[in-house]
């Protein structure tokens, strides 16, 4: 006798369905077009195959990563200031010094205390082991 509430393993056709319902792949090509996309022009300017290339390792990454997690990706100003803050931080990593946060702040248009506020905050997230981009609201006052 069956349980009738025993679950049913999707054969490959019907998982193949459900993933076209869910729209995986398709979101999976497109997320692999913009990487490409981005990877083929400057500073990157990788050859088109070069460029699908990496994309498709990069989208592998992130779906590795991610996998079963929704990945939150904030839109206007809280984006900006996430990806603003990730320069800083790399741009400060390159030659740490006083001069450096002076330049940085200036080119930014930030104060050098606001500037050093948002490298503590992306370097505290680095010794987490997080990304290297701090979350909204940590270095963002």
């Amino acid at each position: 006798m069956t349980d009738p509430h025993a679950r049913h393993a999707p054969t490959p056709a019907e998982y193949g369905a459900a993933m076209d319902e869910w729209g995986w792949p398709r979101q999976f090509h497109g997320l692999v077009g913009y990487l490409a996309d981005e990877l083929s022009r400057p500073p990157a300017a990788c050859a088109p195959e070069a460029a699908r290339s990496w994309a498709c390792r990069l989208a592998a990454r992130l779906a590795c990563e991610y996998r079963g997690d929704h990945l939150y990706i904030p839109k206007g100003d809280a984006l900006d200031r996430l990806i603003r803050d990730a320069r800083v931080h790399a741009d400060y990593q390159v030659a740490p010094s006083a001069d450096t946060v002076k330049a940085i702040a200036l080119r930014e248009g930030l104060t050098p205390i606001h500037t050093y506020r948002i490298i503590a905050a992306q370097r505290k997230l680095a010794r987490r082991g997080g990304p290297a981009v701090a979350g909204a609201g940590e270095a963002n006052a």
